[in-house]
């Protein structure tokens, strides 16, 4: 099945609001980026919680491992993870990111 990149990113931003409600943070203006939003949720769980927001990154090469065949998807997706990765980096006081590989199941998808 095959995940459009809108979808994609309407459902990382949808995944990131639940966290909000489970953390029963005050949801943001209306922010259309993932990558914001992510920064503000792991500044606002970290101050509430005051320690270290644990990361998980599943299957991180996934993005671009299952386009190799299209290098510009490939390079396209390589970039996205930079920007995430860099928002993990910089939020390193607040935000411990876990990677792990797992082939047994496929959350990115083309």
């Amino acid at each position: 099945m095959s995940i459009h990149l809108e979808d994609r990113a309407n459902h990382v931003l949808n995944q990131l609001y639940n966290i909000e409600e489970d953390f029963y943070l005050e949801s943001l203006p209306p922010v259309t980026s993932a990558l914001k939003r992510l920064q503000n949720i792991l500044r606002r769980i970290h101050r509430e919680m005051g320690k270290q927001v644990v990361v998980l990154v599943d299957k991180y090469d996934q993005p671009v491992l299952n386009v190799l065949e299209n290098p510009t998807k490939a390079r396209a997706n390589r970039d996205s993870l930079r920007n995430l990765y860099s928002i993990l980096k910089d939020a390193k006081e607040r935000a411990h990111p876990l990677c792990i590989r797992d082939r047994r199941h496929d959350v990115f998808q083309n």
